[in-house]
């Protein structure tokens, strides 16, 4: 006698170009634990011939070029149970998106505000990005692909300090700090500074002797 083995087809769709590791794990039918690593490339799909028994089979995060979590997989794990007969693991594979935490102290009221932050620059694939996102309140998330962006945050009431930087996403989430300074108080101090300074001039008696031209 010998052990029968039956074909188990692993496919990964969506890898559009990058590669995947399949890793399986289980116990055949008389109980030997049995594990394997699989790397997956076009045309995205594999078939093993494995001994009846009862396996878990999963799709970790996918490589495209330096980036090692670019996309990630749904489901990210299946069980298969091969008994006499064939079998399939199928994963799809979509673009991981990573949380990038804006936050905006401010002076004002910024809080009833809105403003924007725009995005733009090259994903991990190479395609472009251009997102504006409009926000309320002084923090903020939004989700990125991995990849190299700039960002510019703006707002029509508000003079920022650290409105533009570089976002380097790569599989971690990302912070962003800036400040906004309300140009209407700005103005209101600078009045009121003025205000000040000609009562002082004026008290000193400067404009009544004609020495303030």
């Amino acid at each position: 006698y010998v052990v029968l083995r039956d074909p188990l087809k692993v496919s990964a769709n969506g890898l559009s170009g990058a590669s995947a590791a399949i890793s399986l794990s289980g116990k055949d039918f008389n109980g030997s634990a049995i594990t394997s690593s699989i790397s997956i490339k076009l045309p995205n799909s594999t078939t093993l011939y494995m001994p009846d028994g009862s396996y878990s089979i999963s799709a970790l995060p996918a490589q495209y070029g330096s980036y090692s979590k670019a996309l990630t997989s749904a489901p990210a794990s299946v069980n298969v149970v091969i008994n006499g007969s064939s079998a399939s693991a199928n994963f799809t594979y979509n673009t991981a998106y990573y949380d990038v935490y804006i936050t905006v102290n401010h002076m004002g009221l910024l809080g009833s505000k809105e403003w924007s932050i725009t995005v733009s620059g090259g994903e991990f694939n190479g395609q472009y990005l251009y997102q504006t996102y409009t926000e309320v309140g002084p923090t903020a998330v939004i989700s990125l692909p991995d990849g190299n962006y700039q960002y510019k945050i703006g707002s029509s009431l508000y003079i920022i300090t650290g409105s533009s930087g570089r976002l380097f996403m790569d599989a971690v989430p990302a912070t962003v700090v800036a400040s906004a300074y309300s140009i209407i108080l700005i103005a209101i101090i600078v009045a009121i500074i003025a205000i000040v300074a000609f009562f002082v001039v004026w008290r000193r008696g400067y404009l009544s002797r004609g020495e303030l031209s």
